[in-house]
């Protein structure tokens, strides 16, 4: 597992200019058994003062992680597609600047990296508060830790093209904020994508 974290200048290596003066370093592995704590025979994010302690409930461990692979695998059976939604026309590809894609509470890191695939081209920032995702990213994926409860996005507004959040229901303390930072960073004719799993899955 790999992973970064907000320290230090005014801009990311992605480009886009950060809404606070933040840049990006990596997490040291010696640094990741702090994300965690075993309650009842399960691994579970230790949230240390995070607000999301409140929130997400689930494991994080291999069992859970497994399952949630098992959703996103029979999500994209249901639908055919990796996402069900005009991202192709989001992300055309364009000289003027790189399209980039930003997807909350990662989780595993299946979407974003499926996505890399498809569109090699843009640049790809994956955030969660737990750092789960696959220490071995696509090129133009990036894996960060972010706490999208209780901070600011990283981004300036109007600097993103997409912006993803599938399975987040358990996660923000409240939704409208998650809308509104999505609404901030997103630039005129974003596209914001939402899914999550009720008695159907919602997208």
């Amino acid at each position: 597992q790999d992973g970064e974290m907000p320290t230090g200048s005014e801009h990311g290596d992605d480009g886009a200019s950060t809404s606070s003066s933040e840049s990006l370093v990596s997490l040291r592995s010696e640094e990741f058994p702090t994300y965690f704590g075993e309650h009842y025979g399960r691994l579970f994010h230790s949230h240390g003062n995070s607000p999301s302690a409140h929130y997400y409930i689930l494991p994080v461990d291999g069992h859970e992680l497994h399952r949630y692979n098992a959703t996103h695998t029979l999500l994209r059976r249901v639908t055919g597609v990796t996402c069900d939604a005009p991202i192709a026309e989001a992300l055309a590809d364009a000289q003027e600047r790189r399209r980039t894609v930003v997807d909350l509470c990662t989780g595993t890191g299946l979407w974003p990296m499926e996505l890399a695939r498809a569109f090699p081209y843009a640049a790809i920032r994956a955030l969660d508060r737990v750092p789960i995702a696959t220490r071995y990213p696509a090129p133009n994926v990036r894996f960060e830790l972010a706490d999208v409860v209780a901070a600011p996005l990283r981004f300036a507004d109007a600097s993103v093209d997409v912006v993803h959040a599938r399975n987040t229901h358990m996660t923000p303390a409240a939704y409208a904020r998650l809308l509104s930072e999505a609404a901030r960073v997103l630039r005129p004719g974003g596209l914001f994508i939402a899914g999550e799993w009720g008695e159907y899955p919602a997208l």
